[in-house]
């Protein structure tokens, strides 16, 4: 068939001019696609035996009149037959035009097909004696479709396998549904799932469904309007005006709410009945998509509404109650004669003016005593006499009050754009303020999960229901879930597929558009949601670039694409109005025209980007990789030349990413680099080593220490043994952070200390200068601050010969030695300030010193400006996409500045996200830290028990001589013992911490020591060991130049000589 692109009839091949309008109709043009379709095989049982008991001729008699039949039905529904395979039949429904409902045509085609069965076998027993029974099964997905005309098979993909597999499993007179089927059309059927179908050539049993029985009238995907109505005041405001204006100046007004497929309008129509409420009759009515005799349903459905009309009433008591709904009219009868006909209750041959006037006159009649409210669903399916009969009633009734509201889609407008003279409300798509409203109603919580509101709203772009079907589809997915009363979500939210509902509903929207705009969407496709002129012109056939502008401008006035800046140059562009249209758009071309597509795409970025190609080299990088995938998934070898090209232009942005520490792109592009390269390629083992330091800092310690050991491998197979041992060190390290409780440090500082010497000697100062220092941090840890410091100024010497800057290195400078250490606050303050000076500001580097610098302010009292500084630093971490930093770190001296403050609920809520983070990763090296912390700041809060839970854990999971921790969770567990009464335990256990931070350089920690210490003693009834135990705290804090701890160490000093 061919499809008018003027009025949309389906016209038969060989037409030249369209049937219905006498449109010259397009050349054919009709290359393959990809469609997500329905399809239904129905086979007879039983045919064998009924040919042993009948008369050839009676078998082919009865079989035409059974395939006759099922044409009919499948034709009617909508679907294209195939083909009659022996007695059995294969339809489809999506071919050779797409409807968002053609898997609800399918399933009411089936049930359809079922009773007509019924039918023709009181015939077959009458005439012949027998009866027959059929199977049917019903699947719907992705097919390529071809022309028949052109010799092509019409549809094929698994989806017409899998159909045939559902038949064959199916029982006489049973209709079994697939998955993906049952999906879209679960809220207007009653099935019954069944055990999943162990089908011939199938890997994977098929889950399926017994369809029972179709619901009338019932919509495929119900709708949430139970969902509180978001905006939308000014439209509702219009219908309530109209609807006064009605009331107090009787006549008919007429409403006009148009919007796209799922923006809201049916939400709005019933907001707006809620508001009038009792004030007037309401009766509604929908056009329908497809059928026989359905010009004047919507009038059928209002007005078996308003006189009580049932099925099981025959046509004349149907009149009578038509007449009886406006008893006291003038002409009733009359009036009840011509609505009757008109609705196909009656026989007659009236006219359709006649028609019109009795509908007017019945309406009219209704509203008498009561105004009434009309409400005509989807009038853009209206058939054209239908629409002029409403016209017909807004014009022509007088003296009695109706509102008349009509709900459509933007297509009424192109069809009648005289129908915007009236009141037309636009509904527009939702705000994102407004999205995560409406999201957060229908979860019904205020606590929508991290990351929900974003990745539904991004990809919703403001559709209410798209909203809907995404909710739904991660809460059917387990990517959305309820306990207890709290919802939570899995990892990929960044990732979320089309729900099948909303895939339908697009496709059959760009159907609608002619081929020539069909072919300049897909090749906009291409290029992404935000395309230039000029690219989308590189990737359309030749004949269609010199009227490119005007297909163009003609999707921007159908509200397909828009106007947009663009996002390489100055040049014209436009964007997909929603991404989902332009996924759409994408999954309708065959895989070989997509990686034809992109590759010409990348060709065509790289030259005009020849001056610029680091610029573009993750998207020229992207497109060869998509070409390179579907010809691989088409079963094809692409070239090694385009394999090493997209390889090449992925590893360099990857690094450049690395570089500017864009960990979750330098992760992404260097994984997806190594992904293409063959196992022998040189530029492997340079690649992993970047790509395990972007996943160190993400937190993927699942697969460091394989992509660690990997690495090993193949830098000793290339004989580069500088490289070899970079692995080694990042082995070692991974091992420490995992594990810490197996590791002594000082051993680590050992080998670490012997890779740098060995990277001396191969005079490699990147080996050396990495190896520097972790030697100088772990010194660090260990207490030993200035050795560390005079370690990481050798290292700084071989990474500046070497050319590289390094973020561990000033994580090390900044903030290992700089509250630990014995170098003064004041000099600390002094050195960071120049420092900042003269480092980018959105870089790692500056967000360490800021945190750094943070700490030693808060030291010295100035909190606001610490606390400040914290925020600048952790916003740096939060935008350069480095969560385990911004929790870990960030969280860290956050708590840190916050206990300075004397503040610890907030230093709480600072360490909390850091604790629960470095927990969750099973990064134990680090979580140790943190969790000394917070025991220190749960006994603060009086929450002993807990504290010296988390400081017993602390203890378990940290290094001997990891000091940080040990003398910290001793310190709060000592304490937390004291107040327990358990006071010679903890007595032992402030000593042990007093002895450890003895053996380091840390004034600040020797402090803390010795005032945990004094507190136990006072705590214990010694206030004379107490004071003097405080003595020496104030001592050791006046040392490091902490004037706020000097204080605290000194008035509990002074306290105590009271």
């Amino acid at each position: 068939m061919r499809v008018c692109p003027h009025c949309r009839e389906e016209n038969s091949d060989r037409a030249r001019f369209c049937q219905s309008c006498a449109t010259p109709l397009p050349a054919q043009d009709a290359p393959e696609v990809r469609k997500t379709v329905t399809v239904l095989f129905s086979d007879m049982v039983g045919s064998t035996a009924l040919g042993e008991r009948l008369d050839p001729e009676s078998v082919r008699r009865l079989m035409g009149r059974y395939f006759e039949a099922m044409r009919e039905v499948l034709e009617g529904h909508g679907g294209t037959v195939e083909k009659f395979i022996g007695d059995a039949v294969m339809a489809v429904f999506g071919i050779p035009r797409l409807h968002e409902d053609d898997a609800l045509r399918a399933v009411r085609a089936a049930v359809e097909m079922r009773e007509q069965l019924h039918a023709l076998n009181v015939e077959f027993r009458e005439e012949l004696g027998v009866e027959v029974a059929s199977r049917t099964g019903v699947h719907t997905g992705q097919v390529v479709a071809g022309d028949p005309a052109r010799g092509q098979t019409l549809v094929t993909g698994d989806a017409v396998n899998t159909a045939a597999r559902l038949e064959q499993a199916a029982g006489a007179g049973e209709i079994l549904i697939g998955e993906p089927t049952h999906r879209l059309v679960r809220d207007a059927v009653v099935a019954e799932p069944v055990e999943p179908i162990e089908a011939r050539g199938k890997a994977d049993p098929v889950a399926a469904y017994r369809l029972v029985r179709v619901i009338a009238g019932a919509e495929a995907r119900a709708r949430r309007l139970d969902a509180p109505m978001i905006g939308r005041e000014a439209e509702l405001g219009t219908i309530i005006q109209a609807f006064d204006a009605a009331a107090s100046d009787p006549g008919c007004r007429l409403v006009t709410i148009v919007g796209d497929a799922g923006v809201g309008k049916s939400r709005l129509v019933l907001e707006a009945l809620a508001r009038i409420g009792d004030r007037a009759t309401v009766l509604r009515g929908r056009c329908l998509p497809y059928g026989e005799g359905i010009t004047y349903w919507p009038i059928r459905e209002a007005v078996r509404r308003a006189a009580g009309i049932s099925d099981e009433h025959p046509p004349q008591e149907a009149r009578r109650l038509i007449a009886a709904a406006i008893q006291g009219v003038e002409r009733a009868d009359r009036i009840a004669d011509g609505v009757a006909e008109l609705i196909g209750l009656g026989e007659g041959a009236r006219t359709a003016e006649e028609g019109f006037w009795a509908v007017r006159r019945f309406f009219e009649g209704l509203a008498r005593t009561r105004p009434l409210v009309l409400v005509f669903d989807d009038i853009h399916w209206g058939e054209e006499t239908f629409l002029d009969l409403l016209g017909y009633v807004v014009e022509w009734t007088s003296g009695v009050p109706i509102l008349l509201i009509c709900v459509a889609r933007k297509e009424l407008l192109e069809r009648r754009p005289g129908w915007a003279a009236s009141d037309v409300v636009m509904l527009e798509s939702l705000g994102d303020a407004e999205c995560a409203a409406l999201l957060r109603g229908l979860l019904g919580t205020e606590e929508v999960p991290v990351g929900v509101t974003d990745a539904i709203a991004g990809s919703a772009e403001g559709n209410p229901l798209f909203v809907e079907e995404l909710l739904a589809m991660l809460i059917d997915e387990g990517m959305l879930v309820r306990d207890d009363g709290r919802w939570s979500s899995a990892p990929g939210l960044d990732v979320i597929s089309v729900p099948p509902t909303v895939h339908a509903l697009l496709a059959a929207r760009l159907e609608q558009l002619d081929a020539t705009e069909r072919r300049v969407l897909e090749g906009a496709s291409i290029v992404g949601e935000v395309f230039e002129w000029g690219a989308v012109a590189e990737l359309v056939p030749a004949d269609l670039r010199s009227g490119l502008g005007g297909h163009l401008m003609s999707l921007v006035r159908k509200e397909v694409i828009r106007p947009a800046p663009s996002e390489l140059s100055e040049a014209d562009a436009f964007r997909f109005r929603h991404l989902l249209i332009r996924d759409a758009a994408y999954e309708g071309m065959p895989k070989e025209t997509r990686a034809e597509l992109h590759e010409r795409f990348a060709r065509s970025l790289e030259r005009a980007a020849a001056g610029r190609l680091p610029e573009v080299q993750a998207i020229v990088g992207y497109h060869l990789e998509q070409a390179i995938r579907y010809r691989e998934e088409l079963g094809g070898l692409p070239g090694a030349e385009i394999i090493r090209e997209a390889a090449h232009h992925l590893s360099e942005a990857g690094r450049r990413a690395l570089a500017r520490a864009d960990m979750p792109a330098a992760a992404n592009l260097l994984g997806r680099s190594l992904a293409l390269l063959p196992p022998d390629d040189p530029l492997r083992p340079h690649l992993t080593i970047d790509l395990v330091d972007a996943l160190r800092e993400l937190g993927g310690f699942d697969r460091v220490e394989e992509l660690a050991e990997e690495g090993m491998a193949l830098a000793r197979a290339r004989g580069d043994r500088g490289l070899e041992l970079r692995f080694e060190l990042r082995r070692l390290s991974y091992r420490l952070l995992g594990d810490p409780t197996n590791v002594v440090f000082r051993d680590h500082i050992s080998q670490v200390q012997a890779i740098a010497a060995e990277a001396a000697l191969l005079d490699d100062p990147l080996a050396q200068g990495e190896a520097l220092v972790r030697a100088g941090r772990l010194l660090g840890d260990i207490g030993q601050a200035a050795e560390g410091d005079r370690v990481v100024a050798r290292a700084k010497e071989c990474l500046d010969r070497a050319g590289v800057v390094s973020a561990e290195l000033a994580f090390v400078m900044a903030l290992t030695f700089s509250w630990q250490g014995p170098r003064p606050v004041s000099e600390e303050i002094d050195r960071v300030e120049q420092a900042l000076a003269s480092l980018d500001e959105t870089s790692p580097i500056a967000a360490y010193n800021l945190l750094g610098l943070a700490v030693s302010l808060a030291m010295v009292g100035r909190f606001e400006e610490a606390r400040a500084l914290g925020r600048k630093g952790a916003a740096i971490l939060g935008e350069l996409g480095m969560p385990v930093e911004l929790a870990a770190t960030a969280g860290l001296t956050g708590a840190i500045v916050e206990m300075m403050a004397a503040d610890p609920h907030a230093a709480e809520a600072a360490i909390r996200p850091a604790y629960d983070t470095l927990k969750a990763m099973g990064e134990m090296g680090r979580l140790s830290s943190r969790s000394s912390i917070l025991a220190e700041i749960l006994y603060i809060q009086g929450r002993y028990g807990e504290a010296l839970d988390v400081a017993d854990e602390t203890l378990a999971i940290s290094s001997t001589d990891d000091m940080e921790p040990q003398i910290l969770a001793r310190s709060a567990r000592a304490k937390a013992l004291a107040r327990l009464g358990r006071h010679d335990e903890a007595e032992l256990e402030a000593r042990t911490s007093v002895d450890l931070s003895e053996t380091t350089d840390w004034p600040s920690y020797q402090g803390t020591a010795w005032l945990s210490l004094a507190e136990v003693l006072d705590v214990a009834g010694r206030p004379q060991e107490a004071a003097a135990a405080a003595e020496e705290a104030e001592a050791r804090f006046e040392r490091k130049g902490s004037t706020v701890m000097a204080a605290r160490a000194r008035v509990f000093r002074e306290e105590l000589a009271r």
